[in-house]
């Protein structure tokens, strides 16, 4: 029974050893669990996505614990942000690994890392994450996460690109303006837009100065959002008469779903003077017209040629420089001018009259008249587009009033800014539609245009039975 007694106990001694071997290993091998996922094994460059880490203390004991996050192959990631619910945490970069420490992970509180990343690469990326215990320098558990990282689709590009201009009544040295709008008819943003505009060598840059290289423009226009529009304009003269093309080509250099609006042209003549002998003449100082709230002063045309001409051209020069030509209806060498719109007679002379904006309102009197005869009659035809008179809040009606013997007097609602263009016909129906020239800018809610006869019009009123009117909106 002793001997029974003392193997018993020799037996119980090596279980309990045993059991704290075995235990003590259990405890060393499961001091801490580890898991870790990303949020997405795809993802287009530069769109963020986010590793998740999860550690978790399997004692009661308070551990430190190290994470390092190394990426082993593939892009170096953009780090944007790093989330974790420990209080004391650190976050430090060692050169191409990430080092994220807890100093006092708690038994039964887990902690949970977000590290959200991006890469300007398309490649595959692999990103390795270790765990080591206090200042251990052996890995005590692993995971290798991977992610494939995309360039963007490529998605075609709708751009559209249209010309608008030039005006009628193209002549040797006049200032031509062409309006360019690209237009981006896609759902998506168009990035890297190029305009090409191309004239002919001849042709020489006014307005942007120095544009032209060879007779070609480029512009860098960049990006214009989905259904998106730019509008560029070109001013241009031409010192020769003759037969010429503008083109302009858009492209975002890549698939167009409808390249057949890339590209617009239009034709354009300019036509030489004639060389009948116009004589120009000022007949009467510049007097202040306070309704429109500009000088007007009267200028004779004489046909001095033995044959009539179609219509005359007049440039108005020694304009002080703060001073406007008000009723001009474009630029000649860089001097205004207006235009007589209707056949004169040979030996026949006409009055025209000149309205001059002079914020200084002091009157000068050395202005510089050259007249040249025009090939053909002026062309009144209104332009296409443009819209009936609407003016929000407003009343929208035209009043007339008679203005001393021969004129008349229209005044008519309008939007501060607005652009509008008169209309004149000699019969109700308007079967012969006139347009005046220049188009007016509204000053106010209210505007006052005076019908003088030319150069706005092809007579006075006073010379006419009848004139009716339609004021229109410009687009």
């Amino acid at each position: 029974m002793r001997h029974l007694l003392k193997a018993f106990s020799r037996f119980r001694l090596c279980v309990l050893i045993a059991w704290a071997i075995c235990g003590m290993v259990a405890r060393s091998e499961a001091q801490i669990s580890f898991g870790a996922t990303v949020s997405t094994t795809s993802v287009v460059i530069n769109t963020p996505f986010t590793y998740t880490l999860h550690v978790t203390n399997d004692i009661i004991s308070p551990l430190l614990v190290r994470v390092e996050s190394t990426v082993t192959s593939g892009a170096w990631l953009n780090v944007l942000s790093v989330s974790n619910n420990y209080a004391g945490s650190t976050v430090t970069n060692d050169g191409p690994v990430l080092v994220i420490t807890i100093p006092n992970l708690q038994f039964g509180l887990p902690a949970r890392i977000d590290l959200t990343v991006a890469t300007t690469n398309a490649v595959t990326v692999t990103n390795r994450f270790d765990v080591f215990l206090g200042d251990a320098t052996n890995i005590f558990a692993s995971r290798t996460l991977v992610t494939q990282t995309t360039n963007p689709p490529t998605i075609p590009s709708d751009l559209a690109v249209s010309i608008i201009g030039p005006g009628p009544e193209i002549y040797v040295d006049d200032w031509i303006t062409f309006g360019v709008v690209v237009t981006n008819r896609a759902t998506n943003t168009a990035t890297g837009v190029v305009l090409s505009n191309r004239f002919s060598p001849v042709i020489r840059s006014v307005a942007p100065p120095n544009q032209f290289t060879n007779g070609v423009a480029v512009l860098n226009l960049g990006t214009i959002a989905n259904r998106g529009s730019q509008r560029f304009n070109f001013t241009v003269q031409a010192t020769n008469a003759a037969d010429f093309v503008f083109t302009t080509t858009v492209n975002a250099g890549i698939q167009d779903t409808d390249p057949s609006n890339n590209t617009a042209s239009t034709n354009f003549s300019v036509l030489p003077f004639l060389t009948n002998e116009l004589v120009a003449a000022v007949i009467s100082t510049q007097r202040f017209n306070g309704v429109m709230g500009v000088f007007d002063q009267q200028i004779a045309i004489s046909n001095a040629s033995p044959s009539s001409v179609p219509s005359a051209r007049i440039n108005v020069g020694n304009i002080p420089s703060a001073s406007r030509l008000f009723n001009a209806i474009g630029t000649n060498n860089g001097l205004p001018f207006v235009v007589y719109p209707t056949n004169i007679a040979a030996g026949a002379t006409v009055d025209l009259l000149l309205q001059f904006r002079i914020p200084s309102y002091q009157t000068f009197t050395n202005v510089l008249l050259t007249a040249n005869a025009m090939t053909n009659a002026a062309d009144l035809t209104p332009p296409p587009g443009l819209m009936p008179l609407s003016v929000a809040g407003a009343t929208n009606y035209t009043r007339i009033a008679f203005w001393g013997d021969n004129g008349r007097l229209l005044e008519f609602p309008s939007t501060n800014g607005g652009t509008y263009t008169v209309v004149y016909s000699e019969d109700p129906s308007f079967s012969n539609p006139k347009v005046v020239r220049p188009s007016i800018v509204a000053p106010a809610n209210w505007t006052y245009w005076l019908d003088y006869g030319p150069p706005a019009t092809v007579s006075k009123p006073s010379e006419s039975p009848t004139r009716f009117y339609i004021i229109y909106q410009n687009p």
